[in-house]
C-alpha cells in the first residue's frame, strides 16, 4: 500500500519537521510505502496549494492508496472544501487517516467524527479571521488617551515662579480639573518649548 503524506504550515518561519517526522514514522510502523507532499508558508484556507495540488493529481491517477495527515486542519480549514475532497477520495476508494485524531473513513462513526473535526477546523479558521480583522480595525483607530483640556496659562505661570513639574501639577490640581500628573506637565512644557 502506498500513502501520500501531506504536511502544511501557514508561515515559512513555522517548523514543519515534527509533522513530517511523525507522518513518516506512522508509515514505517505500518509498512506503507510513502511519498511526501509538503506545503510550507501556505494557508489551509486556500484550496489551491502547490504540494496539495500535486497530491490530488496522484489521487486522481490512483497512484496512492491512502492519504495520511497530521491533523485535519493541516489538510483543509474549509468544511466545504474538506468534504469535497473526502468525497473524491471515497469515490476513488482511497483511505484517509489523521494520525493525531481517531479517524477511520471506512466506518460510519469515523465519518461522523471526521465531519465534526472538519467543522472545528473551519470554526478555528473563522476565529483567526475575526481576530485579524479586529486587530486591523483597532490599529486604524487612534491609540492612546483622549487629550485633556489643560489650562496652559496656569502651567506657564507656575513654571515662571520656578516650581518643579511635581509642584506645578500639585498647584494646578488645586485649581483645575481634570487632574494632571507631573509627566503631563513635563510633556506640556516640552511641547511648548518646541
Amino acid at each position: 500500500m502506498k500513502a501520500g503524506i501531506y504536511a502544511r504550515v501557514s508561515t515559512k518561519e513555522q517548523d514543519i519537521d515534527k509533522q513530517v517526522d511523525e507522518l513518516v514514522d506512522y508509515c514505517k510502523r505500518n509498512n506503507y510505502e510513502y511519498e511526501s507532499f509538503v506545503d510550507k508558508g501556505v494557508s489551509g484556507s486556500k484550496e489551491s496549494r502547490p504540494e496539495f495540488n500535486r497530491l490530488m493529481e496522484e489521487v486522481r491517477l490512483r497512484k496512492i492508496d491512502l492519504v495520511v495527515v497530521y491533523k485535519i486542519d493541516r489538510f483543509s480549514r474549509s468544511m466545504q472544501h474538506f468534504l469535497k475532497i473526502m468525497q473524491e477520495l471515497k469515490n476513488k476508494n482511497i483511505g484517509f487517516i489523521s494520525i493525531t485524531q481517531p479517524i477511520d473513513t471506512t466506518s460510519s462513526a469515523g465519518e461522523l467524527l471526521m465531519n465534526i473535526l472538519a467543522c472545528f477546523a473551519q470554526f478555528e479558521r473563522n476565529l483567526i479571521r475575526e481576530r485579524v480583522k479586529l486587530g486591523k480595525d483597532r490599529s486604524k483607530k487612534k491609540q492612546g488617551r483622549k487629550n485633556k483640556k489643560i489650562n496652559l496659562k496656569t502651567i506657564l505661570g507656575l513654571k515662571r515662579k520656578g516650581l518643579s513639574t511635581y509642584k506645578i501639577a500639585e498647584e494646578y490640581n488645586k485649581r483645575h480639573k481634570p487632574f494632571i500628573s507631573h509627566m503631563t506637565v513635563f510633556n506640556v512644557l516640552k511641547n511648548y518649548k518646541n
